[in-house]
C-alpha cells in the first residue's frame, strides 16, 4: 500500500521515536538534523500525523512532536 511507505528519513524518526520514549522533535530539529528544507521536513512529520504515530503540542513557540499510544502499540506487536 502506497499510503503506508515510508522514506528512509521517517523509518529514522519512527526508530528514534520507539528507541527513546521521551524523544521529540520538531520541523526545524528535523530539518537541521537531515540536511533537508523546513518544507521538506514539515511533510516528512506531517505523514507520520497523518498515519497517527505521532501528535503535536506546541510548547511556547514550538511544536513539539511525540509518539502515540498507536506507534507504541503498533511495536509491542510486532
Amino acid at each position: 500500500n502506497q499510503s503506508f511507505k515510508l522514506t528512509e528519513r521517517q523509518k529514522y524518526l519512527v526508530h528514534n521515536f520507539i528507541s527513546d520514549l521521551n524523544f521529540q522533535t520538531t520541523v526545524t530539529s528535523h530539518s537541521v538534523v537531515n540536511n533537508i528544507s523546513r518544507q521538506t521536513a514539515a511533510k516528512d512529520i506531517q505523514k507520520l500525523v497523518t498515519l497517527g504515530y505521532i501528535s503535536g503540542h506546541r510548547e511556547g513557540k514550538y511544536i513539539k512532536f511525540r509518539a502515540t499510544p498507536k506507534l507504541l502499540n503498533l511495536v509491542n506487536r510486532i
